[in-house]
């Protein structure tokens, strides 16, 4: 998936950002009744995540630029006739826009693509509310609908 050469940014990256996040870290800030080490991890992973997700979305930008300027989009629909299984199929179709999904926007993906679960159930599953559950539905069709253009066409 990744060369070496992206696996060491990202490993350089989230070094800065662990170096970054002991720099800030105000030890006198924290709650008496909280662990500063169990605080100050729960802050170096924030930090480090952030600065790696913002490098991932920044890069996926620039490569999907490139693909858009170099060639057409083209999808392959997903056939039930393909000896590749369904599910294989439709996360190849959304692999390129995975990247700019928050993780509870991918979890709802696979519980109604692939467990054909409802409202209901993802917000019983993931002990929200139906109207998170919702809005998330309403996220997933602002950040999938570049790829619904491209099908529709």
């Amino acid at each position: 998936m990744y060369s070496t050469a992206d696996r060491d940014d990202l490993l350089q990256i989230a070094r800065y950002a662990f170096w970054e996040a002991s720099e800030k870290f105000d030890i006198d800030r924290v709650d008496q009744e909280k662990h500063p080490e169990n605080v100050f991890i729960a802050y170096a992973v924030q930090t480090m995540n952030g600065r790696l997700s913002d490098y991932l979305r920044k890069h996926y930008k620039n490569v999907r630029a490139e693909s858009i300027n170099s060639t057409d989009s083209f999808y392959d629909i997903p056939d039930e006739t393909s000896p590749e299984p369904m599910k294989a199929q439709m996360l190849r179709l959304l692999e390129d826009h995975l990247p700019r999904l928050i993780p509870r926007e991918t979890q709802y993906l696979n519980f109604t693509l692939f467990d054909d679960w409802d409202t209901r159930q993802i917000a019983e599953s993931t002990q929200v509310s139906e109207h998170t559950v919702r809005y998330w539905k309403k996220s997933l069709r602002i950040k999938l609908k570049p790829l619904k253009d491209e099908l529709m066409k």
